[in-house]
C-alpha cells in the first residue's frame, strides 16, 4: 500500500524529469528533440533542415515545385522542378544544379562563352574565337557574328602563293598595306627622270 502511494506521489516529478527542455512534451513519448524547446509535436515547421513538429518529415511545405528539394535544402529555384541541388546541368543558360555556375560543362575552351549561350560561342574548341574577340584577317569568323573578316580592307580570294592566300582566306590586312612602300606620284617620277637627264649633259 505504501509503495503504491509513493509511486503516485512521485509520478508527476518523474514525468517532469523526462521533459528536459521544458516544452511540456515527454522525450520518451513524443518529443523528438528534448534538448530544444522549439521542437515538439504541434510546433510550426520552419525551413531549417530539421523536423520541428516531430512528424517524421523535415521542412514539409517548403518544396513549392515538388522536386524533393526545399528552398532551404539547396533548391535555388523552387519554382522550377528541373532546378535543384544535384540536378544534371543542361545547356540552357540556367544554373540547373544550383552550384552557382551556368552551363559549366559546355565551355570546352574556357573562354567564358558556351555553345548554348546568348551570344553563343561559334567555335568552342578555340579560346580566341568568341563573341568578345576582335576580328582578325584569317578567313575565320573570330567574333561569332556570322561574317568572316568584316571590316578589313581588300578581302578577296587571293591566288596561290599570294599574300592573300598566305593569310588564310583572302584579306590584305591593314598592317600589310601600311608596311608596303607607297607608290610615287607620276609627276615625281617624271621630275626625277628629267633631273637625271640634265646631270648626264
Amino acid at each position: 500500500m505504501w509503495a503504491g502511494l509513493l509511486a503516485l506521489l512521485l509520478a508527476p516529478a518523474m514525468a517532469q524529469a523526462l521533459d528536459f527542455d521544458g516544452d511540456g512534451y515527454d522525450s520518451e513519448v513524443d518529443d523528438c528533440n528534448d534538448l530544444d524547446a522549439d521542437v515538439h509535436p504541434g510546433a510550426d515547421e520552419v525551413c531549417n533542415g530539421r523536423d520541428d513538429n516531430c512528424d517524421g518529415t523535415a521542412d514539409e511545405g517548403f518544396d513549392a515545385d515538388g522536386d524533393g528539394v526545399t528552398a532551404c535544402g539547396g533548391d535555388c529555384d523552387d519554382g522550377n522542378d528541373a532546378v535543384y541541388a544535384g540536378a544534371a546541368e543542361v545547356c540552357d543558360g540556367a544554373d540547373n544544379d544550383c552550384d552557382g555556375e551556368i552551363d559549366e560543362p559546355y565551355d570546352a575552351d574556357g573562354d567564358g562563352y558556351t555553345t548554348c549561350g546568348s551570344p553563343a560561342d561559334c567555335n568552342d574548341l578555340d579560346a580566341a574565337t568568341n563573341p568578345d574577340s576582335a576580328e582578325v584577317c584569317n578567313g575565320r569568323d573570330d567574333n561569332c557574328d556570322g561574317v568572316v573578316d568584316e571590316g578589313l580592307s581588300d578581302c578577296g580570294t587571293g591566288g596561290s602563293g599570294s599574300d592573300d592566300a598566305l593569310k588564310g582566306g583572302g584579306c590584305d590586312c591593314q598592317a600589310d598595306i601600311a608596311a608596303t612602300p607607297p607608290a610615287l606620284p607620276a609627276a615625281a617620277v617624271l621630275a626625277g627622270l628629267l633631273l637625271l637627264g640634265l646631270r648626264r649633259r
